[in-house]
């Protein structure tokens, strides 16, 4: 016991966070990244374990219902104690910096102990200390991110990138609209607006290709498709398969030549990969607490978090009404992103007082459907519709025109990118030049 009472620790940050969540239930949402484990007190972990279950049923997180949770669980936490954790609260909670101390003491504590296990192996000839140099780097490593998720970079290089947009830059993987765009920083939420069947799910998962092939780690929150579904769309642009073809296509990894497209690429085993290693991640995550939750579980902080879609989302039980309960979704996630330091790519259907919502309907900035807060809270909304959807000629076409238009952009131009969108594979790219164009050149 005096061994661990010697490692960092941060009790009273602990316990503040836990009497904040009591008072208002929506602190929880800023210290949802903390796992039961980076609490030292073992009756903080019982508690935050039991406040996490009641947020991911939707249940209200209070007195009553923390200490039934508790008592079901059998945890060892005396009712005193959590009705006590509300006593000489500050009037000013600072949710943030608690969740930093209680993230870096955790950080700190999973690297002493890994030193100190090494010591013990290092001086054991029959331990490899290849196998030794390693589980020490990876606790480094571990920690590492850890402290980097509270958005603190190490120096005065890690600020510039983060303020001039250099290696911390998104990029959609689409020439006409990365030219408008000119990247998009860590730290910031990008809406995409469009009705159904425009081409905003197209869009998202083509960015998240472009950010995997580039090495980035990436969250996908799914609420709309299951990963199944979500991997075969991938399997269907990136292979530029037929629908009818992927799974066929996956039972059959091991053979290249068969599967060798010519395209943008070779074998489903990248995707395989990407999923198998952690670098990409699907969840079913449809509260922000959860969508925190599941970042926090990733081994390499992810750069993208990618939700789709927004009026999907469950909304917070303290929410109004349904427009309320949206903008709190929006401006979790806009928290989020800054405090992982990630980009946040949002998918959100759209609201017309006309009436129209079909895929031809060219998106304004107050067409974000049941949320007031996108215009004042995105760094960047994207809107996307097809101007021919109409046509009877088009309708049979396997490529159709496809528009992109940059609403707003706090970082850049706006303007629109012209694209076409390939149906069959389900794959966006850069449209051919009018006829106008061609004669201008």
């Amino acid at each position: 016991m005096d061994r661990v009472r010697r490692l960092p620790s941060a009790p009273e940050a602990e316990r503040a966070i836990l009497g904040a969540v009591l008072l208002d239930p929506r602190a929880l949402e800023e210290a949802a990244h903390l796992t039961p484990d980076a609490f030292v007190d073992k009756r903080h972990a019982a508690i935050w374990r039991a406040m996490q279950a009641l947020a991911a049923r939707g249940s209200r997180v209070d007195h009553v219902t923390l200490l039934t949770e508790l008592s079901a669980a059998a945890a060892p936490v005396d009712r005193a104690y959590v009705l006590g954790l509300v006593d000489g609260q500050p009037t000013q909670p600072a949710i943030g910096a608690w969740a930093r101390e209680v993230t870096e003491a955790a950080a700190r504590r999973a690297v002493i102990m890994v030193c100190h296990n090494a010591t013990i192996s290092a001086a054991d000839r029959e331990t490899s200390l290849h196998e030794v140099a390693r589980d020490v780097q990876q606790a480094v490593e571990d920690a590492a991110a850890l402290t980097a998720t509270q958005g603190r970079p190490a120096g005065v290089r890690e600020y510039a990138a983060l303020a001039m947009g250099t290696e911390a830059d998104m990029r959609f993987g689409l020439a006409p609209l990365d030219e408008i765009m000119g990247g998009v920083p860590l730290g910031d939420l990008v809406v995409i607006l469009g009705s159904p069947a425009a081409g905003k799910t197209v869009l998202l998962q083509q960015t998240i290709e472009a950010m995997l092939i580039a090495g980035k780690h990436v969250l996908f929150a799914s609420l709309d498709m299951s990963a199944q579904q979500v991997v075969a769309r991938h399997l269907q642009s990136l292979c530029r398969l037929e629908r009818s073809d992927v799974w066929e296509a996956v039972r059959a990894m091991g053979d290249d030549e068969k599967w060798r497209q010519g395209g943008a690429w070779d074998t489903p085993a990248a995707m395989d990969a990407w999923l198998t290693s952690g670098q990409y991640v699907v969840r079913d995550a449809r509260s922000v607490g959860e969508i925190r939750a599941a970042a926090a579980a990733m081994r390499t902080r992810p750069a993208i978090v990618a939700v789709d879609y927004l009026q999907m989302m469950q909304q917070p039980h303290h929410a109004g009404n349904r427009t309320e309960g949206l903008d709190l979704c929006v401006l979790g996630l806009k928290r989020m992103a800054r405090d992982l330091s990630c980009v946040v790519l949002l998918v959100s259907q759209m609201r017309r007082h006309d009436g129209r919502t079909d895929p031809s309907t060219v998106p304004a900035m107050s067409d974000g459907r049941g949320s007031q807060e996108i215009e004042a809270e995105a760094a960047a909304v994207l809107g996307v519709w097809q101007p021919d959807y109409h046509d009877d000629v088009a309708e049979c076409r396997r490529v159709v025109d496809c528009r992109i238009a940059v609403l707003k952009n706090k970082h850049g131009a706006q303007g629109v990118a012209r694209m076409s969108l390939d149906k069959p594979y389900m794959v966006l790219h850069a449209a051919p030049p009018s006829d106008r164009e061609e004669n201008e050149r």
